[in-house]
This record gives C-alpha cells, structure tokens and sequence, in this order.
C-alpha cells in the first residue's frame, strides 16, 4: 500500500503551522458534496504532498484546489495563484487548464501551511476528534534544495535572492 493509499485508510492529523512538503501527486477529480439544494459535484485539483522534515517526516496530506471544467482560470483563484508559485513566480502564457498543467507541482518543495478539518454532522455539531484530520491550506515561495544550487537558474534575479537568502514574505 502506498502512501496516498494510507492517508486514504486513515487520514492523517497533525498539529497546524508551517512545514516544508514535496507533492508527491497531482490528479484532477470529481468530489461529491452536500449543499443546501442536496448533492452535487465539483471539480478539484487534488495535490498530494509529503512532509519533508520535523518529527511527521513522511506523513502525506492532500490539497484541494476547485478548477473550472471550461473556460478561463480566474487570476484571483487558489489554483492560479499557487501554480504560478510552482512555475518560479511566473504568469502562464494563457490561464487555461491544458496551459497551465497539475504537472508543474510534482515534484517541487515548497513552504505550506497545515490546517485542521473538523467535520460537522448535518445538525450542525462537529464530529469526534476521531474524524479530524490535517489538509494543506497555503502553499507559499518555493523552498531552496537542502544541497546545491538554486533550481531554474534561468529565472528572474529577485526569485534566486529568495531561494538564496529566504523570502521576504
């Protein structure tokens, strides 16, 4: 059984705060949920990463981002925002799904942050801290490899700065 198999089994939970995660897979797939009107389905991008350092070293967590089937990305969307993270901080030529591909983050490092999901039952009150578990909220600027350069040397100046002396931000 794989890693994103496990998680899948038993989700993982770990405390909040920021931690440095390599994704490890990045699908697109149709998720269920219950609105108001009943049930529907959305489409999302799933992103699975795995934790790099610190004592959960090799725990898997998802992240998922909604994306349009059709049509444009929004430039304000977690999804456009965070690819253009995974692209060197650089803008795609168009904001399309098929030019703008879940394959940019495999692969990559970056420094995110971990929330807690707390379910709720239909009546409103929140599930056991059995059912909790942990998600990938933030994705933020690409974290330098442990030994070596700088990846894409090609890049603008200001993004090799923040790979070499750490981001302002």
């Amino acid at each position: 059984m794989d890693k994103i198999e496990e998680w899948q089994e038993h989700r993982t939970k770990i405390p909040s705060g920021r931690y440095t995660l390599r994704c490890l897979k990045a699908h697109k797939g149709e998720i269920w949920y219950k609105g108001r009107g009943g049930w529907g389905q959305t489409s999302k991008a799933i992103l699975w990463f795995e934790v790099m350092d610190g004592e959960h070293c090799g725990k898997v967590l998802p992240m998922f981002l909604p994306i349009r089937g059709k049509g444009p990305i929004p430039q304000g969307s977690h999804y456009f925002t965070f690819w253009c993270v995974a692209n060197g901080l650089r803008h795609p030529e168009r904001a399309r799904l098929k030019e703008m591909p879940l394959s940019k983050f495999v692969g990559k490092v970056f420094d995110a942050e971990v929330v807690d999901v707390k379910p709720k039952w239909n009546n409103g009150l929140e599930q056991p801290a059995f059912f909790h578990y942990s998600r990938v909220d933030l994705l933020s600027v690409l974290s330098p490899p442990k030994d070596g350069p700088a990846p894409h040397r090609n890049v603008d100046p200001l993004i090799d700065f923040w790979w070499t002396e750490g981001s302002p931000v």
